[in-house]
């Protein structure tokens, strides 16, 4: 089971987020948006089992295996930076 947490849920990111939330030996662990309004209703879907707001915080965490980047392509190279560095697998 890969244990995933993905940055941005956006235009591209929602159709990302539903299709990981669909494969059998994947797991959702930890989702994670800039904008409140996607936070809100992210925690009300039963499949997430964590909404969080600061993607460092994201990326530390320990039970994530690989981290999806799904936010504009300007932040692509800090985040994923960042997950490499935290010894994450990064899409």
């Amino acid at each position: 089971m890969i244990r995933i947490a993905q940055i941005g849920v956006g235009a591209w990111g929602k159709n990302l987020l539903r299709n990981f939330l669909m494969l059998r030996n994947c797991e959702v662990v930890a989702v994670c948006d800039s904008d409140p309004n996607v936070c809100e209703a992210l925690r009300k879907d039963k499949r997430v089992k964590d909404v969080e707001a600061n993607w460092v915080e994201v990326v530390r965490r320990g039970d994530i295996d690989a981290v999806v980047i799904a936010t504009p392509p300007k932040t692509h190279a800090e985040l994923a930076i960042k997950a490499l560095e935290e010894d994450k697998d990064v899409f």
